[in-house]
């Protein structure tokens, strides 16, 4: 199954994986919470959608992708640093450092104007998402606390299936600046309106909140690949409805490059530098990214490598409903600590179920899961039963918790 993160996957987007034998799941329709709120109720609703597949019995668990593009690909991030396992994740122009993000839109849309024509801002396109900004500061009020719960940038470590990541250099929506420090490409003087600014140190003021994605990581954890998308190709100025075929014949397709060891690959197509027309891209391109999809959906098992310390220990406090600092919600005079916990039986299920079916992939899987649960701290370990340690037969274990919660809760 291919899950849609956040946005509608239309029909023509989910035929290329129906064609193939695989099932999609996408939001579709109105919802009834505020959906440009990235930080609050959509990530619960994210993490919600992402976890249905472990419920449907014909879905094979072994092939579970989320895929997502700009708030898409961060709920794509988001979700898979809280559920286990996940087979692969593909986000494209994902915001990772939210307060970034946020105040990126929010400081600059005061300069994003035009006196003497109101209604045709210098950025047109970047204009459009500020509401998204808006409702997301205001339930997550950036001044008020630390934004460290809700980005990816902070939760590298509990990010462990393999990720694929695109950006642009041109990207003025979501900057490339909160990526990599080295691949920006700054404007020229009087290109922007003056005070518009991507600069991280001017738009984060807080140190520890002032960091890429890539400072989170050590060079083992990525792969990190530069294309140079042709001048020659049409901007988006242009929609290729409106294009003759000689412009058409000028669009180029890129051929995804990834790894197949590391973690993290991350693809940056580059464009140049943002202009006031640039929405995600300045160039239109396509891609192909066929490959990455076969590879992962071809796979008899998971990677031993996505059960760490840190994820086992994470699956271990959402099994006890232990709480962690999961920030704060707002909604107006009202505020309320997020939890991001599911009903009891249900967290308890997820966690057996996850790790039965990540365990049954193979030998090596199921020792380290074995040799990882001996290491926790006896308070975490949580699955022994009074008759029988997980580590002395763990299947057992799983499958007692397991048939325990689906009699309690009535599932």
């Amino acid at each position: 199954m291919v899950v849609s993160m956040h946005y509608e996957m239309d029909a023509n987007a989910s035929a290329r994986f129906l064609a193939r034998g695989w099932a999609t799941m996408t939001p579709y329709g109105e919802r009834d919470y505020k959906v440009p709120n990235l930080m609050g109720h959509g990530i619960n609703h994210s993490i919600c959608m992402a976890r249905l597949p472990r419920r449907m019995p014909f879905v094979d668990q072994r092939h579970v992708m989320l895929v997502g593009a700009s708030a898409g690909g961060f709920h794509a991030l988001i979700a898979s640093s809280m559920i286990f396992p996940v087979t692969a994740v593909f986000a494209a122009v994902p915001p990772l450092n939210l307060k970034y993000n946020i105040d990126y839109l929010l400081r600059n849309d005061k300069l994003n104007v035009n006196p003497d024509s109101p209604d045709k801002p210098p950025a047109p396109i970047v204009k459009i998402v500020v509401t998204i900004a808006n409702e997301t500061a205001n339930g997550g009020r950036p001044d008020a606390q630390s934004w460290r719960p809700f980005s990816p940038v902070f939760q590298t470590k509990l990010m462990t299936s393999p990720t694929l990541m695109t950006y642009s250099t041109a990207d003025a929506l979501v900057p490339i600046n909160q990526l990599c420090r080295g691949l920006v490409q700054n404007p020229p003087p009087n290109h922007w309106p003056e005070g518009y600014t991507f600069e991280l140190s001017k738009i984060v003021p807080n140190d520890s909140e002032r960091v890429t994605f890539l400072n989170m990581l050590k060079p083992v954890d990525y792969s990190l690949k530069v294309v140079k998308i042709s001048e020659d190709s049409p901007t988006i100025l242009r929609n290729r409805e409106e294009m003759t075929p000689e412009e058409t014949s000028r669009i180029p397709t890129e051929r995804v490059q990834w790894s197949k060891v590391k973690r993290f690959s991350i693809l940056v197509f580059d464009e140049g530098y943002p202009e006031p027309f640039c929405g995600h891209t300045k160039y239109h391109y396509d891609t192909q990214d066929d490959d990455f999809y076969e590879h992962y959906m071809s796979q008899i098992s998971f990677r031993p490598e996505i059960l760490t310390r840190e994820k086992l220990t994470q699956i271990m406090m959402r099994f006890s409903a232990k709480k962690v600092d999961q920030g704060m919600e707002y909604d107006n005079d009202n505020s309320w600590q997020i939890t991001r916990l599911d009903h009891m039986h249900l967290e308890r299920w997820y966690a057996a179920r996850g790790l039965e079916i990540y365990m049954q992939g193979s030998k090596r899987n199921a020792s380290r899961a074995v040799r990882l649960y001996r290491e926790l701290p006896r308070k975490l370990r949580v699955l022994d039963l009074d008759s029988i340690k997980f580590d002395r037969n763990p299947f057992a274990v799983l499958l007692h918790h397991q048939n325990l919660t689906s009699e309690r809760s009535g599932d």
